[in-house]
């Protein structure tokens, strides 16, 4: 199965919740099995280049599934969804 980074972005200028940690490790319990890289959070970020939109980079994780579209439906269980977080979803590429 191919490896999707899931790219977590919390809304410019929020700190991270860590009243939310245990949904998050619901979650991450719910996707065991798809996890190849559990991943860190970012607690600072700083934009370079041209990056768009008013959302920081609050993490990542790698992820294994099917396809594109199995890594989304995984993406949408995400609890960072429901603070108002996005999360970006794409297919590694081996180099």
């Amino acid at each position: 199965m191919p490896d999707f980074v899931f790219t977590y972005r919390r809304p410019e200028g929020q700190a991270p919740n860590m009243e939310e940690g245990q949904r998050w490790f619901t979650w991450f319990d719910e996707i065991r099995e798809h996890i190849s890289v559990p991943g860190n959070a970012v607690t600072v970020a700083r934009r370079v280049g041209n990056v768009s939109g008013d959302q920081d980079v609050s993490g990542f994780s790698v992820i294994s599934a099917r396809d594109l579209d199995h890594a989304v439906e995984i993406a949408q269980g995400c609890p960072a969804i429901a603070q108002g977080y996005g999360l970006e979803v794409g297919e590694l590429m081996e180099m």
